[in-house]
């Protein structure tokens, strides 16, 4: 047991466990499996852009899937379930990189990992944001006094909540609309102040 008791070994071991459900990091081992295994490229580099593909495909796949949703305007418990599963690990994807996780410490800083982190950190957060605005509408219609409001009404509501200000006379209601509000400020909170402050590196840059 590590040095730090074993509270936090035991937190370590929950934290790596969650690893193996991420449907991200599945998606990263098939995509390495089919480089090694079917294209026979098994050099670093190969292995590498093998993760990157699988990463963004999933990010095409998981805004594809929001946005269909949402534009049908689909509301069944299993889809409900699947959207939520896709911000908890939205975020504890960018928690496990950038907080968490070895790869944090053993890489090295460069001008395009910067660059690339930032993308990816507004990609998550933007993602985040349509995610509860398709809920605030579709999921759960009575969580805002909304009447007939668009979803550019919608999304801009997400935002305001997610930056913990206020959108006009729109507000919250009834105690589904509380419980997505304080959900959502909670992921603001982890996301900004744990996350995106962490992909900001201590180090010097290397060109």
């Amino acid at each position: 047991m590590r040095s730090g008791g074993f509270l936090f070994f035991l937190w370590d071991c929950f934290v790596k466990a969650l690893y193996w459900i991420n449907a991200v990091e599945i998606l990263k081992m098939v995509s390495r499996f089919i480089a090694r295994n079917i294209l026979k490229c098994n050099s670093d580099d190969a292995q590498r852009c093998a993760s990157n593909i699988a990463i963004d495909v999933y990010i095409v796949l998981k805004w594809f899937f929001i946005i269909m949703l949402w534009k049908f305007r689909v509301a069944s418990l299993l889809f409900e379930v699947i959207v939520w599963y896709l911000v908890a690990t939205n975020l504890y994807t960018y928690f496990y990189y950038h907080v968490w996780g070895d790869s944090r410490f053993k890489n090295t800083i460069t001008r395009e990992k910067v660059k690339l982190r930032f993308f990816k950190s507004i990609l998550a957060f933007a993602f985040y944001v349509v995610c509860f605005a398709y809920m605030y509408d579709v999921v759960y219609p009575h969580s805002t006094n909304f009447r007939g409001g668009s979803p550019i009404d919608f999304l801009s509501f997400s935002l305001c909540t997610a930056l913990v200000t206020s959108l006009g006379d729109y507000s919250i209601t009834g105690s589904s609309g509380m419980m997505l509000y304080t959900l959502q400020v909670l992921n603001t909170f982890f996301f900004v102040n744990m996350i995106i402050s962490q992909t900001i590196p201590s180090e010097t840059v290397k060109e």
